[in-house]
């Protein structure tokens, strides 16, 4: 669950942060295309760009934040369990090169005695 909380707030907080931009900045187009009017109309809100402002920034970033929470979720579910980590068990079987090398270094040692003990001790 702790690897949930980070992947999304690493990854839902610049979503959010950016799209909270974005919508600042829709907030500003949509005012300076929609200007103010001389006259008031009957539909027309004075505080559009207020409104505007505030709501649209927050929106956009809190369903950016919602949506990346919901795929992170789906992702968690699709994803393999990582498996815990396994001790490395030491390793008491020597392999096959060390044992035949160690065959032949007592066949030799073996052959080295038989050897010396058959020819007589030589003084020289």
């Amino acid at each position: 669950m702790r690897g949930f909380g980070i992947r999304v707030l690493k990854n839902g907080l610049p979503v959010a942060l950016l799209l909270a931009a974005i919508g600042y900045g829709m907030a500003n187009m949509a005012e300076m295309m929609a200007g103010r009017p001389e006259k008031p109309t009957p539909g027309h809100v004075p505080e559009m760009r207020s409104h505007l402002q505030n709501r649209l920034p927050f929106t956009m970033a809190a369903w950016g934040f919602g949506i990346v929470v919901a795929f992170e979720a789906l992702f968690s579910l699709w994803r393999k369990p990582v498996p815990p980590a396994t001790e490395v068990k030491a390793v008491t079987v020597e392999d096959e090169a060390e044992q035949l090398l160690m065959k032949l270094l007592e066949e030799a040692d073996a052959a080295e005695r038989a050897r010396s003990l058959a020819e007589p001790m030589r003084v020289g």
